[in-house]
């Protein structure tokens, strides 16, 4: 391996595959640095990647395992106190989403890095610095090695150690806290759509199908429930009746067992993207809560942008105000289905009634939320939705104009 190359990527997780591929493409000679071997079995990170996200993957070589996955179909929002039937948002033109465990996912997508020509792999190995002048210090089988390259894209992550190193500690404001689990076992059904419901202000669940005979569940709980002994009383209350019938008995019994992995869930602003030689991408830039699944949709737009600009410099110019609307939509939506804030019940309920009834809304929320190219037809409506929301008519704007990094012109 030579000691300079034109791009070092740090992290071989989803977004960090997506930016080795997008460079790749540019004919660029690339590194990518994972530190863990095969991919972790975690409860919180991507499992569900929507269409045009999807599609963008599968073209660059994701090998789906045969049986162990699902396809998607929609998204279904439902606040279960109104007394409706919940909101279903299809995905359009027959477009299908792609769901599986996301050790899984993750190792699928560096099995396709590692075949690519031009991109070496290296895995085990812990980046220890990176500087805005391309420089890479790591560390692999107790060798410490020097490289360099005309592009470093920090590709690692909520905890990013290179967005800290860069622009020092940048908190994240916790909003809940999740709690997962996968229920398993015969006659369990198999969900196409990505289900979200919330009936108590501050209270929500995911539901999702990651293989034919597996379902995530995430609850979506306030920072202040109770701590045990209290805990299990309190989830039963809240959280099991939000299920479908057929799921209330397995998640009881998942939370007798303590079953349960948690995590501190939030949002950080998605502000610095680069200094120098060296470009964040993806949740290293910042993130949004994960209960709509937005979030690789946004990374992979960072990709993108990132592989087209050609520079760190120009992507942390241009990107941010055409990557914002995506986000804005998924924290708002987030904000109206838990209801935590003083005001929200009444405007939940009108926004979910405006997407109720209409098509166009629809369809354009749903482009938004998964990075498809929005109709111009759709502006006026998604705009004066936005403003209900109290997201800024400019930031809606961006994701229609020449600049966005829609995944479906890719």
């Amino acid at each position: 391996m030579s000691d300079s190359v034109d791009a070092i990527v740090v992290g071989a997780g989803p977004v960090g595959c997506a930016a080795a591929h997008a460079l790749a493409d540019r004919g660029a000679r690339v590194v990518v640095v994972e530190r863990m071997e095969r991919g972790p079995a975690s409860p919180f990170a991507v499992e569900w990647l929507h269409p045009s996200a999807a599609d963008v993957l599968l073209r660059w070589g994701l090998v789906l395992p045969e049986g162990g996955h699902v396809r998607g179909t929609g998204v279904s929002m439902h606040l279960a106190d109104e007394g409706h039937e919940p909101v279903v948002v299809p995905y359009r033109r027959g477009m299908r989403a792609v769901s599986m465990p996301h050790a899984e996912l993750v190792d699928a997508l560096r099995d396709s890095v590692v075949e690519r020509p031009g991109v070496e792999v290296l895995t085990c190995a812990r980046v220890t610095a990176a500087t805005p002048d391309g420089t890479v210090r790591l560390t692999r089988d107790g060798q410490e090695t020097r490289l360099r390259a005309d592009l470093v894209v920090a590709a690692d992550g909520r905890s990013s150690g290179v967005r800290r190193a860069l622009f020092g500690h940048t908190p994240q404001t916790v909003v809940s806290h999740s709690a997962g689990v996968v229920l398993e076992g015969p006659g369990l059904p198999v969900y196409e759509f990505f289900q979200v419901a919330s009936e108590v202000p501050g209270h929500g669940v995911a539901i999702y199908s990651i293989a034919p005979d597996a379902i995530r569940v995430v609850l979506d709980v306030p920072p202040t429930h109770p701590r045990p002994p209290a805990l299990h009383a309190y989830l039963h209350r809240h959280f099991v009746p939000l299920m479908p019938e057929v799921l209330r008995r397995p998640l009881a019994d998942a939370l007798a067992a303590g079953r349960l992995t948690w995590s501190a869930t939030g949002f950080r602003p998605r502000v610095h993207y680069g200094q120098g030689r060296l470009a964040l991408v993806g949740d290293a830039v910042g993130h949004i809560h994960p209960i709509l699944a937005a979030g690789t949709t946004l990374g992979i737009q960072d990709a993108l942008s990132l592989a087209a600009h050609g520079s760190a410099e120009a992507y942390a110019r241009e990107h941010a105000g055409a990557g914002a609307a995506t986000g804005r939509v998924a924290m708002a939506l987030y904000r109206l289905l838990s209801r935590q804030e003083p005001g929200t019940a009444q405007t939940a309920r009108m926004a979910v009634d405006q997407l109720r009834l209409s098509p166009a809304l629809r369809d354009a929320v749903g482009d938004l939320l998964t990075g498809d190219e929005p109709g111009a037809a759709h502006l006026p409506v998604v705009t004066a939705f936005s403003t209900m929301l109290g997201i800024p008519a400019q930031d809606i704007a961006a994701a229609y104009g020449p600049d966005a990094y829609l995944l479906s012109r890719r």
